[in-house]
């Protein structure tokens, strides 16, 4: 019994070590580089504070930290005003909406302290459809707002992972 134990731990650590070797991480932590050691979030219009939750919690995590004076940062992500939109994708025969296509967008840049730019305008952009049920109206909305959350978090991990991209250069 004490021989299968030592075995099963052996393996396990041979493959944290094999998975630890090959560079393998965890989702939602990202290499961002020293300039990035604190960061500051600039939004130039409407940006939702779930974006703005989403990208500190990024860059906290990777070991950045999220300043509150843009003079205090490294560098500065500039986020322009998101664009969200629903359109009607398909339509019954009895001319009743079937399906609809979310769109989220959203623009970012990246700047350093002294304003020369790190990582150009660019632009994130995410659709997803979903099916329409006219007898089930509120069950429909609360899944296009779960949607729409998970649209947002994942324009987040998008844009940490372009920075990242990026300044490994």
């Amino acid at each position: 019994m004490a021989n299968r134990l030592v075995v099963r731990s052996l393996g396990c650590l041979v493959i944290l070590l094999l998975l630890a070797g090959c560079g393998f991480k965890l989702r939602g932590s990202y290499a961002l580089g020293d300039a990035f050691s604190e960061s500051y979030l600039q939004s130039n219009g409407r940006v939702s504070a779930q974006l703005l939750e989403s990208l500190k919690q990024g860059l906290t995590s990777s070991g950045s930290r999220v300043v509150a004076q843009r003079s205090e940062a490294g560098a500065i992500i500039i986020l322009q005003a998101e664009k969200v939109d629903r359109r009607v994708l398909t339509v019954s025969s009895s001319a009743k909406v079937r399906e609809y296509e979310l769109y989220y967008g959203i623009d970012f840049e990246v700047q350093d302290a002294v304003g020369e730019t790190l990582v150009r305008r660019q632009r994130v952009e995410l659709r997803r459809d979903y099916l329409f049920d006219q007898n089930e109206v509120l069950a429909k909305d609360n899944e296009e707002a779960q949607v729409r959350e998970e649209m947002v978090r994942e324009a987040g991990q998008q844009i940490l992972r372009r920075i990242q991209a990026v300044s490994r250069g």
